[in-house]
């Protein structure tokens, strides 16, 4: 029981220093999105290096390298094989096999 006792006193005196008024002091993000934005397009146009970005403004590379990879985004390869039409021909060729197949020229979905 004394146990419990002194337990709950020094919870109440820990609620009572604590802080409860709390203040940044990092300064994450101190560049803004308009500097962001001109310097990933400095370091596309190959004018800049990432190193060199991260020691003139103070960007860390980790996040040049995540911004870019959302930049310059490709569909997954298919492989080894390389794609021989782009989609809007590959569209054009579906559409025209699904219309040879509905004219009975014997065009499955499987040629």
């Amino acid at each position: 029981m004394q146990l419990f006792v002194v337990l709950c006193v020094v919870i109440y005196i820990c609620r009572l220093t604590m802080v409860r008024t709390y203040k940044q002091t990092t300064s994450w993000v101190s560049y803004g999105e308009q500097l962001m934005t001109t310097i990933l397009e400095k370091i596309s146009h190959g004018e800049l290096s990432k190193r060199q970005a991260f020691k003139q403004h103070g960007i860390p590379r980790s996040t040049l390298s995540k911004r870019m990879k959302s930049i310059l985004y490709k569909p997954p390869s298919l492989g080894r094989f390389k794609r021989v039409f782009d989609s809007e021909h590959e569209d054009e060729l579906r559409c025209h096999a699904t219309e040879m197949q509905r004219e009975f020229y014997g065009l499955s979905p499987r040629d």
